[in-house]
């Protein structure tokens, strides 16, 4: 087994183990808070989103990339981000009344000025975790990530529990960045302190104010749905798109991001070796789509057990924003890995080109949706990630020569894997009516039909990831005998 596919199966670990804990805390919070009190987290998280990518300012993907990192460039981008965040913290205090007083909310106030003392804590460990990222060196990662995700989630459950309201999840997302920064500091590359200096300052703005563009602009047109929608539709409709947007992030977060995590070293490594990384890129997105669609396929078809069962009545509002977004999350499985090829091969101009050009998309989708109803909002994003796939492609075309059929020939496979996938989930909506009265059943027999129908499809349709599944098994069947004797 190679170091990627090593690497990928750890990343996944990490991801679903954080998913498992996530899905606990935010079953017990969404019991505890009101959609008003989640909104208002979310539009004041919102704010310190935009300014985290000021703050990183591209230094963890420089110093992945980067061929030739030396010891002065290491110290520098910790210098660089040092500045940035404990500026950024300072600003963010500072600026935490007004933003408050813009959207009439003084409660916004206690969580902003909570969530910049992350900015004071997160330099300590953002350079470690990027240099463990370079070097695939993703069980310490794993150690850190589990451990600080356990923090998060049992602050924020017992502060909730205790009556905090929303700054108890602002007092949560401070504990786990503190968690992360005392662990980080045990896996450090050869054990010593990243002392900072601004010795190549000039080499790592290069990229970085380029890559901190990209990130920042990104952020702006993923936020502005809370910051827009906050403002005109209300704290209440952004707290219920928060949370029909979380449920189909799982998957972006939980499995996407595990792939995001090892396909950027991975291409970076790749190009630097003078690899052609065609085929490489479209293996990973017939990998990433046979996991995305039937996922999103399944969320679409199950929403109303599934909001029910998670979260409460309180939350039905959600049931149809997750069923729009879910076709969204589809479209977005395509591109995902966009991105990380561009940033691999030093492209980090074609990114911000496009980036610029769909986030601006973005912000006047939302800002036009927004004066009708978050219904609408979520329909905007829709249409935002079938735009992206064309926007994006076009600008990877000339770089790794991919068309549409060439994605066509690296996706239909999982296409049809949705579709058996999705034959029993149809079955349980449409014929067995989930209620309020009837969800566990339905929710049971379409989850065991997924399962069932994905594996037939993989098999029937002799999909690549089979050989996988073979491999892991035979693998666990080896263990498994030599335990025995």
């Amino acid at each position: 087994m190679t170091s990627v596919r090593i690497s990928l199966l750890i990343s996944l670990a990490e991801k679903y183990s954080v998913t498992i804990i996530n899905i606990v805390s935010t079953i017990i919070i969404a019991r505890l808070l009101t959609p008003l009190e989640i909104g208002v987290y979310s539009v004041g998280l919102a704010f310190v989103a935009i300014a985290h990518t000021l703050r990183d300012f591209g230094v963890g993907n420089y110093l992945i990339q980067e061929k030739e990192l030396t010891e002065d460039r290491i110290r520098t981008a910790a210098g660089v981000t040092l500045l940035l965040a404990w500026s950024l913290a300072a600003m963010l205090a500072l600026g935490s009344g007004l933003i408050a007083d813009i959207y009439n909310k003084p409660e916004m106030r206690s969580v902003l000025l909570i969530l910049s003392l992350s900015f004071v804590i997160i330099p300590f460990s953002s350079p470690t975790l990027a240099l463990l990222r370079r070097n695939m060196a993703f069980k310490a990662l794993y150690q850190i990530r589990i451990i600080s995700a356990i923090v998060h989630a049992t602050v924020a459950v017992v502060l909730a529990w205790q009556g905090y309201s929303f700054a108890s999840l602002a007092w949560a997302s401070l504990a786990g960045v503190s968690t992360t920064a005392v662990i980080a500091a045990f896996h450090r590359p050869n054990k010593s302190i990243i002392w900072p200096n601004f010795v190549e300052w000039r080499h790592v703005a290069s990229f970085g104010g380029k890559s901190s563009l990209d990130a920042l602009v990104t952020q702006i047109g993923m936020n502005s749905i809370d910051l827009i929608a906050g403002r005109m539709l209300g704290f209440t409709a952004v707290g219920i798109f928060s949370r029909a947007q979380g449920l189909i992030s799982m998957f972006s977060r939980e499995f996407t991001n595990a792939v995001l995590q090892v396909a950027l070293p991975a291409f970076a490594s790749g190009h630097r070796a003078g690899v052609n990384l065609k085929e490489p890129y479209l293996k990973a997105i017939g990998t990433l789509t046979l996991f995305a669609w039937p996922f999103y396929a399944f969320l679409a078809l199950m929403a109303f057990p599934i909001i029910r069962i998670m979260f409460g009545d309180q939350w039905d509002a959600a049931v149809p924003l997750v069923q729009i977004l879910a076709v969204g999350g589809m479209a977005s499985a395509i591109w995902s890995l966009c991105g990380q090829i561009l940033l691999g091969m030093g492209r980090i101009n074609e990114l911000l080109k496009a980036q610029i050009l769909l986030q601006s998309v973005r912000v006047v989708i939302v800002f036009a949706a927004a004066n009708y109803s978050i219904i609408h909002v979520a329909v905007g994003q829709v249409i935002f990630y079938i735009l992206t796939y064309f926007v994006f492609y076009h600008a990877l075309k000339p770089l790794v020569r991919i068309g549409n059929r060439d994605v066509l020939r690296a996706t239909w496979k999982s296409l049809m894997v949705t579709v058996t996938s999705s034959i029993v989930p149809a079955f349980a909506l449409f014929y067995l009516n989930p209620g309020p009265g009837n969800l566990w059943t339905p929710l049971l027999i379409a989850s065991c039909g997924m399962g069932t129908g994905w594996l037939a499809g993989i098999y029937l349709f002799k999909h690549e990831f089979g050989g996988e599944i073979i491999n892991a098994y035979h693998a666990a069947m080896g263990k498994f005998g030599r335990a025995k004797t």
